[in-house]
């Protein structure tokens, strides 16, 4: 089947996390034969004091002189996703390349471009299937982590894999610092899989039936510290839900977050704490100017 030259591409995609996969495929001296003819992302949502909050996505084709939609809904069941159906079949995209958009995509989508859609996922597939794999990984205890690039099918990242990469996950990372190294790697990742693809020197993988687990989305409620839950778990949380929603616990009916733990001979030993408020600081700060109001886990 014949491509397009440059390749055609249309880009889905919403958080911060996306983002360094834009750049590279919109880079002329990077990928030179790749175009970018449009980018799919969520609605802007209201910020704080009413203001309108875009997505980092759309920030980022604007600023590097993309189009940009984002449509409510993407389904041809209604009037608005027949719409946008039609509009990204008008574009005649080559493939799609989606990471963290935030919909399901629609078969009548799927089977626009030519090549299908792929997926950067964060997650080294089966393993993880959803939406908050960096969070799960962490709070699982696994050893590591890392990039899958599949290509979509309309379940839920089922789809064959065409390449993986691993990285470790290390004691004192956080899904911060895991978020960041996997976007990095995401975008390196998808452009190899990307060329590979295309000129069938790669090949879609049916994923293993074995291994596989899912996950949800992330809501504040899962940031709140269980302190009968074991130590080691209570210590993985702290640096799972940082830096949203961070671990919070309630104190005398007020809140605080605990931002930094370490584990000493099975016990949680607090390092760091945000109280309402105010700023983050040492625990033991905290604990001196608050006496009669200690935290769970240093109760005798």
């Amino acid at each position: 089947m014949a491509m397009s030259s440059p390749l055609k591409v249309i880009f889905f995609g919403t958080p911060e996390l996306a983002v360094p996969c834009l750049e590279v495929l919109a880079d002329p001296k990077q990928t030179p034969e790749i175009s970018v003819v449009a980018v799919v992302t969520q609605p802007d949502k209201i910020g704080n004091r009413g203001r309108q909050a875009p997505p980092p996505v759309k920030l980022a084709a604007q600023r590097l002189g993309l189009p940009v939609l984002q449509p409510h809904r993407i389904k041809a069941n209604n009037p608005e996703g027949s719409t946008f159906i039609d509009e990204v079949r008008s574009l005649r995209p080559d493939i799609a390349i989606v990471i963290a958009y935030g919909k399901i995509v629609p078969l009548e989508l799927l089977n626009i471009p030519q090549l299908g859609f792929l997926n950067v996922h964060v997650s080294l597939l089966p393993r993880w299937r959803g939406a908050s794999p960096i969070q799960a990984a962490l709070l699982a205890g696994d050893s590591e982590t890392g990039v899958t690039i599949m290509k979509m099918d309309e379940g839920m990242d089922t789809g064959p894999i065409l390449l993986q990469r691993a990285i470790n996950i290390d004691q004192a990372d956080t899904a911060a610092s895991i978020h960041d190294r996997l976007s990095s790697l995401g975008a390196a990742v998808m452009i190899e899989a990307l060329t590979g693809y295309v000129s069938g020197a790669l090949l879609p993988v049916t994923q293993p039936a074995n291994g596989i687990t899912s996950c949800g989305l992330i809501k504040k409620t899962n940031g709140l510290i269980d302190w009968s839950s074991d130590p080691a778990y209570i210590e993985r949380q702290i640096r799972a839900m940082h830096p949203w929603p961070g671990a919070f616990t309630d104190i005398y009916g007020e809140p605080i977050k605990i931002t930094e733990a370490h584990l000493e001979s099975g016990r949680l030993v607090i390092d760091k704490v945000k109280p309402a408020g105010k700023g983050e600081m040492e625990y033991r700060a905290y604990s001196n100017g608050n006496r009669d109001r200690p935290l769970p886990p240093n109760k005798a």
